[in-house]
Formats: structure tokens, C-alpha cells, sequence
């Protein structure tokens, strides 16, 4: 891992990228009056996403504003790509489940799972690793009359 690049007049943002391993991370640096932050983001490259396993989450969550982007937004923050995503609301209750599909490891996908208990709206997390089937096509089968 390299020196950071230098602020050039304080005010633009150099970046660099190193490699660690399997993972490709990216290192910005802002500078934003008198303090420079640091944000780190780790990118995966697609053929390195695919060799990951794939883990299904189904997640009950309170049906509210802001309860998804919440959700999504640990997979977001991590580099990861979800792969599928379905939510069903339940009117009567007021809950909607959430299904959703990633690649990622075996470690990261214990850690969302204990971070999703940890959001106030989550009421369960169920995690398999094999991916559930799902709905090929969008099409109704009412039948029609003749």
C-alpha cells in the first residue's frame, strides 16, 4: 500500500486505489475548511463477486418509509451488489418481507445478519445459502373466456 496522494490546494479530492488480496479498495481524500476526511470503499471486480457464495436474506421488517434503503444500504456500503431484491407488504399487519439475494462472504453475511437485528424496524432475519427459487415470469395465469 502506497503514500496517499498529496491535497493538491486543499480543496481537491486525489484518490488512489491498492489491492488487497481478492479485493480492489479505493481511498478519497477530502478536504472539506480545515479538516480532511477519509473514505475508504472497497470495488469487487464481477468475475470476483461470482466466485463468492451466494446467501438468500428474508427479513420482516415494520412496513415504513425509509425501512429498504436502510437495508440495502449495509450491502451498499460494503460493495456489495444485491443481486435480487422482492418486497411484499402485508396490509392487515403492517409488516412487508423483504427478500433479497447477494454474493458475499461467508464472515460479511453473518455480520449483516447481526446488524439487520440490530435496526429498530427488523423484527427477523433468516439467512440460506442456497438461492431460493424464484418467479420466472411476470405474466397472470387467469384463465380467459371463450
Amino acid at each position: 500500500m502506497g503514500a496517499p496522494t498529496p491535497l493538491i490546494d486543499g480543496l481537491r479530492a486525489p484518490l488512489f486505489a491498492f489491492h488487497l488480496g481478492r479485493i480492489h479498495a479505493r481511498i478519497t481524500y477530502r478536504s472539506v475548511g480545515r479538516w480532511t476526511y477519509c473514505t475508504e470503499t472497497a470495488i469487487f471486480q464481477e468475475k470476483q463477486m461470482e466466485e463468492l457464495p451466494t446467501f438468500t436474506f428474508s427479513i420482516l421488517v415494520e412496513n415504513r418509509f425509509g425501512v429498504l434503503f436502510n437495508i440495502t444500504g449495509l450491502f451498499s456500503a460494503r460493495g456489495y451488489n444485491i443481486e435480487r431484491l422482492m418486497v411484499v407488504p402485508d396490509t392487515e399487519s403492517g409488516l412487508s418481507r423483504i427478500t433479497m439475494v447477494a454474493h458475499c462472504g461467508p464472515a460479511l453475511a453473518d455480520r449483516i445478519v447481526k446488524q439487520l437485528n440490530k435496526q429498530v424496524d427488523v423484527i427477523s432475519v433468516e439467512m440460506t445459502e442456497k438461492e431460493k427459487s424464484w418467479p420466472t415470469s411476470t405474466t397472470n395465469s387467469t384463465p380467459t373466456k371463450t
